[in-house]
């Protein structure tokens, strides 16, 4: 039978001879950002033509988005990150009225909001509207 001559010095050993593993390998945790020292790193930072990148600076919470054109003439963006709290105490808004004070406003309303019509004794007799 045929054997690798250099399979101990590589450290493997004929597939015969291999165990049976059956176990799954654990995963691993891969990261995609790509950090960067500051704008000089993302500068830096290599890229192909009609391409568009995030980079996160290691130092600071900015992040740099680096896009390149059809020649691969780079141009980049920064932002800044800030963390946003979420505000556990509601603040209640004083922009409301009373039920009170609602009733009032409409009392006062219906009472002075009427129009009175005041017709003259010569509209009432010259009202033609009747006469069909």
């Amino acid at each position: 039978m045929f054997q690798n001559p250099y399979a101990s010095l590589l450290g493997q050993t004929p597939y015969y001879n291999q165990p049976m593993n059956n176990q799954p390998f654990p995963q691993q945790i891969t990261q995609n950002l790509i950090r960067v020292n500051g704008i000089e790193g993302a500068k830096a930072y290599q890229m192909s033509a009609n391409s568009t990148v995030a980079l996160f600076d290691t130092n600071e919470d900015i992040m740099y988005v680096k896009t390149t054109d059809g020649a691969g003439f780079p141009s980049i963006r920064t932002f800044s990150f800030t963390e946003v709290r979420e505000d556990t105490t509601a603040t209640q808004n004083t922009d409301y009225i009373s039920r009170q004070e609602f009733e009032d406003f409409k009392k006062e309303l219906m009472n002075n909001g009427k129009q009175s019509i005041s017709r003259t004794k010569s509209n009432l007799t010259t009202d033609k509207s009747t006469d069909n």
